[in-house]
């Protein structure tokens, strides 16, 4: 049985980084250092990637918050080229530090 090839080879990709969430949105730790980041309002950061992925990459989120309490870092909207994550407590949208790491393939 003969197998189709790909028409593109791919490469694996990971980017990867630490958001300040100071209200700023600003780099604390630029990992991989291919992306940059917009904070678009209070808890929202819009990723953007320098160097974009050739599909859709999986997106892992976590923040931390030294004031206590439950917070979340949610993935509300990925592309091949940016990712929002919105993070949040029981109160509403919070600006707090975000850890993420995406997983793809480039061209």
């Amino acid at each position: 049985m003969k197998t189709r090839q790909p028409d593109i080879a791919l490469t694996p990709a990971i980017k990867w980084g630490n958001i300040g969430g100071g209200g700023t949105g600003v780099v604390t730790d630029p990992g991989s250092g291919d992306w940059y980041v917009t904070r678009t309002s209070v808890g929202v950061y819009v990723v953007t990637f320098t160097k974009p992925f050739a599909n859709i990459p999986v997106v892992v989120c976590t923040s931390h918050y030294g004031g206590g309490g439950i917070i979340a870092a949610t993935v509300q909207a990925r592309s091949a080229t940016s990712f929002t994550v919105n993070v949040c407590n029981s109160a509403g949208s919070i600006d707090s530090n975000v850890e993420f790491v995406a997983l793809g393939s480039v061209k």
